[in-house]
């Protein structure tokens, strides 16, 4: 990060606590992170205030990752950010909203974050430390 920059922000969502938990320590030294355990809430959260980039789980219940994602890509004050989704699935479950805006990246969710950290720095522009 260059010095006097503001830090990217980011808005991780995840229905576990744990998750969220370990993803914002794991992000905290490099970013801002922000947190919410649904897809409405990350919803509205992001209309309100956009971050810079979205980390989602796909499975949720009500709004999931790909929800949401499709949700992001229609509200003009979102549409920009990207979204990368990380499922606990080999192959992930698609959904028509897939089809329709496609994620920065899917990432299958491991202890291990450098595949995570290297799709943030694509999604962001940013060059890896």
């Amino acid at each position: 990060m260059l010095r006097g920059m503001p830090r990217p922000r980011i808005l991780l969502v995840d229905d576990s606590e744990t998750v969220l938990m370990v993803l914002k320590e794991a992000l905290a030294s490099d970013f801002d992170v922000e947190t919410a355990d649904d897809g409405v809430t990350a919803l509205e959260r992001a209309r309100t205030s956009p971050p810079d980039l979205v980390v989602t789980d796909s499975l949720m219940p009500g709004l999931d990752g790909f929800g949401l994602l499709a949700a992001l890509g229609r509200a003009p004050e979102t549409r920009g950010v990207p979204v990368i989704i990380l499922t606990s699935e080999e192959a992930p479950h698609t959904s028509g909203a897939r089809d329709a805006v496609q994620p920065a990246a899917i990432i299958t969710k491991s202890m291990d974050m450098s595949p995570l950290l290297r799709a943030i720095r694509a999604a962001l522009g940013t060059p890896l430390p």
